[in-house]
């Protein structure tokens, strides 16, 4: 299969975030200007702005046929295709009694790079591609080095039993923990995640229902943001059906 070998950002500035494709964040310049196109996202490139006071601006959904293209091309960049396969996977998924779309979307997610990925072996498909043509990977203890490999419901993906192979691989897994960690630390001072935290609420869809109802105020001010950051001098306010609550956070948040 001939890859995509050209600059990734530019890619992800046009059609938006693809994890399979890179790991690279894009700056996204907007107009700062007032009117109707204030706030819209400049194009990439020189002439970004040129582009932008065209007759069809960028982003805009005036056109099927915009929304169409979009969604193909970020099916073939994230999942590593090439056009002549993405329609032998359309024509297969059409001939199956479920829906096409669904049926597409699963027959991309059982190729054995993407599932490589899902595992968390791999950062990005294309890693997870590399992985497997230099076989680091086997299916069901069976040396499978084709990146476009279906599999199967029940098959066993593991490692190969070599040093480098187990290294490569601890080493993505490692970073992806390490990520984790990260996002944890993260959430745990959210508005929604606190109330729950500190047993306000039954469940977090709870939290977030009250949240979105204005019933929650931080500081006297009402807030209607669940991944609003909360400091350890905070004040929330819960009004409930016995009365409004109020608690102060400890330095221990």
């Amino acid at each position: 299969m001939s890859r995509y070998l050209g600059p990734r950002l530019r890619i992800i500035r046009r059609i938006g975030k693809l994890r399979g494709f890179t790991r690279k964040k894009p700056f996204r310049r907007s107009f700062k200007g007032r009117g109707a196109l204030e706030g819209k996202v400049l194009p990439p490139g020189q002439h970004g702005l040129t582009k932008l006071f065209k007759s069809r601006p960028f982003d805009s959904s005036e056109s099927d046929y915009l929304i169409r293209l979009k969604v193909k091309q970020r099916l073939r960049y994230n999942y590593g295709i090439n056009e002549k396969q993405l329609v032998k996977y359309v024509r297969q998924a059409k001939k199956m009694k479920e829906s096409t779309g669904q049926v597409l979307l699963q027959l991309l997610e059982m190729r054995l790079d993407n599932i490589v990925f899902r595992l968390n072996m791999a950062p990005t498909i294309v890693a997870a591609r590399q992985l497997i043509s230099h076989g680091h990977i086997r299916v069901n203890n069976q040396k499978v080095n084709i990146p476009s490999y279906m599999c199967k419901p029940k098959d066993v993906i593991s490692v190969a039993m070599k040093e480098k192979s187990l290294k490569l691989v601890h080493r993505n897994l490692q970073e992806y923990y390490k990520k984790m960690r990260f996002y944890k630390k993260g959430l745990e001072k959210t508005l929604a995640y606190v109330l729950y935290k500190r047993n306000l609420t039954s469940s977090i869809t709870n939290a977030l229902q009250l949240i979105n109802q204005g019933n929650v105020q931080v500081n006297n001010r009402k807030i209607l943001f669940p991944n609003y950051i909360c400091s350890s001098k905070d004040t929330i306010s819960l009004k409930t059906d016995k009365g409004i609550r109020k608690f102060k956070l400890n330095d221990s948040l």
